[in-house]
């Protein structure tokens, strides 16, 4: 997966939270950027805490929301 599609994922994540929430989504770079169409690249989630966290739940059998999941 890109990190293009990562943040997409986690942009659509955050959409339906402020959803919930009832707040704006406006709040979020990633949330404004999947609703407005533009990729968000960075360096591998691998070299970042972010990577080390996803690799930590997977290895522990943890679960993330299925808009985060590849189908």
């Amino acid at each position: 997966m890109s990190t293009a599609e990562f943040h997409f994922r986690v942009g659509g994540y955050v959409t339906e939270a402020a959803r919930r929430v009832g707040i704006g989504t406006d709040q979020s770079v990633l949330a404004t950027a999947r609703a407005c169409g533009v990729p968000i690249y960075t360096s591998s989630p691998g070299d970042s805490s972010i990577g080390m966290n996803v690799a930590r739940q997977a290895l522990e059998g943890g679960g993330f929301p299925s808009t985060c999941r590849r189908t």
